[in-house]
């Protein structure tokens, strides 16, 4: 569908991008193709977690679109997710089932104005939670049973577009354990000496950030983010020291390094970039050059849950109302509301937990 505006008006882009959105169909001109995949890629407030992309964001995603849009190949995704649920004891649940909803939603939007669509690439950290809770009793079975169930159920979802990798089919086990052992102590020792260290000729000072920068690390990890990370291992696993929840986060951060090193990420192969779309809040003071082509979503829609957490760290329930409908809800494993009715669905030879509560 063409549509123009009148000349001149100061808001007729924007009210041709309405029409566009309104009825979309397949563009044929370039740049009403790219501003309508741009904004099917940025979403609404509903879908977005958090405020919209910025400026210099917007150049970076736009060019991916664009690189995609003259190969005439679909727009590459790469989505990370966790390797399990955050509770052990339980398995994929309505907030996977929610989160599959608003990327095959994702799918949908682009391939109306663009018949090539996406191609979304989903990372199973199976590998990373092998090492993450390795003293952890039950959780290698955990892993093992999240990843076939999710990759079980994208089949059964029919979702084409979607590739489920698991980490443990692109790295050496033994070899991301010793790395990342190594990273750990090296990320560690510099955590404890660095704590309240805020001025960067001091920290270049110290023998245990010369070390670790030496080896390769990028960035001081600033307090905001230390403090991000440790708040919610405090909520996770309270009563712990300090120094067992640094040893928790230079366990995570020297896992993530050595994904990258050995080119466990699952990124989308053949093209010059692609779009990262994240289920997990921004983790302040992250580098830009990880953050320019990101993308943060909530599991479910606003509209459905205020609370948003990722699928693999959350309870996800249904609530059935008095009216008989049904509203997709989320809790932490920590704040499980009570009378919660446990029950579960074959979706296409897949179990899904499907637990509930009535209003009363």
């Amino acid at each position: 569908m063409q549509v123009t505006a009148p000349t001149g008006n100061p808001y007729g882009s924007l009210i041709e991008r309405f029409f566009i959105q309104q009825f979309p169909s397949p563009l044929s001109d370039k740049r009403e193709l790219l501003e309508a995949i741009t904004s099917a890629f940025v979403a609404t407030g509903s879908v977005r977690y958090g405020p919209a992309p910025s400026p210099e964001q917007l150049v970076a995603i736009r060019a991916t679109i664009a690189e995609s849009i003259a190969a005439h190949a679909p727009v590459p995704v790469l989505i990370p997710w966790g390797g399990r649920k955050a509770d052990a004891g339980t398995g994929l649940d309505v907030a996977e089932i929610g989160a599959f909803k608003v990327i095959a939603a994702l799918d949908a939007r682009v391939r109306a104005f663009y018949p090539q669509g996406t191609r979304i690439n989903v990372r199973l950290e199976d590998t990373g939670a092998w090492y993450l809770f390795k003293d952890e009793p039950g959780s290698r079975a955990a892993t093992h049973a999240y990843t076939e169930t999710f990759q079980g159920a994208v089949e059964a979802l029919d979702m084409k577009f979607l590739h489920a990798i698991p980490e443990s089919m692109l790295m050496s086990e033994r070899q991301y354990f010793d790395q990342s052992e190594a990273w750990r102590e090296l990320i560690l020792s510099y955590l404890l000496v660095s704590r309240g260290a805020t001025d960067p000729r001091r920290i270049d000072e110290m023998q245990e950030w010369k070390r670790l920068a030496v080896a390769g690390w990028k960035g001081y990890i600033p307090e905001e983010q230390r403090e991000f990370y440790i708040q919610r291992y405090r909520r996770i696993y309270p009563g712990l020291s300090e120094s067992e929840y640094l040893n928790k986060l230079a366990a995570y951060l020297g896992g993530a390094i050595t994904r990258y090193e050995l080119g466990g990420t699952a990124a989308p192969a053949g093209v010059p970039s692609y779009i990262t779309v994240s289920f997990v809040p921004p983790v302040p003071g992250a580098p830009d050059g990880l953050t320019s082509r990101r993308l943060y979503y909530r599991t479910l829609p606003a509209g459905a849950a205020r609370t948003h957490i990722p699928a693999w760290r959350a309870k996800g329930y249904l609530r059935i109302h008095n009216d008989n409908t049904v509203t997709p809800k989320l809790a932490s494993f920590g704040d499980v509301p009570e009378g919660l009715q446990r029950c579960s669905v074959i979706l296409g030879g897949v179990r899904v937990e499907t637990d509930y509560l009535v209003d009363e």
